[in-house]
């Protein structure tokens, strides 16, 4: 009986680094992959923590060496 499943080689479970890596190298070798993410690709450290993080750091820095605003 055909349910309307579909069929995968592997199933990874949570798109951080490690499961988005994971997917990429098992289609390179040509794997049918399915990949479930609650939220978004890149997981907690590139969306919210780590990197997140680092680019306000910079960019708040950078704002406030540029503060006062010269004028003209």
């Amino acid at each position: 009986m055909d349910y309307g499943l579909k069929k995968y080689d592997l199933c990874i479970i949570g798109a951080g680094p490690a499961g988005y890596s994971a997917a990429f190298r098992a289609a390179k070798y040509k794997k049918k992959v399915i990949l479930i993410e609650k939220e978004y690709t890149g997981g907690v450290c590139l969306n919210y923590g780590c990197i997140s993080t680092k680019v306000y750091a910079y960019a708040s820095a950078s704002t406030v060496s540029s503060w006062p605003p010269r004028r003209g």
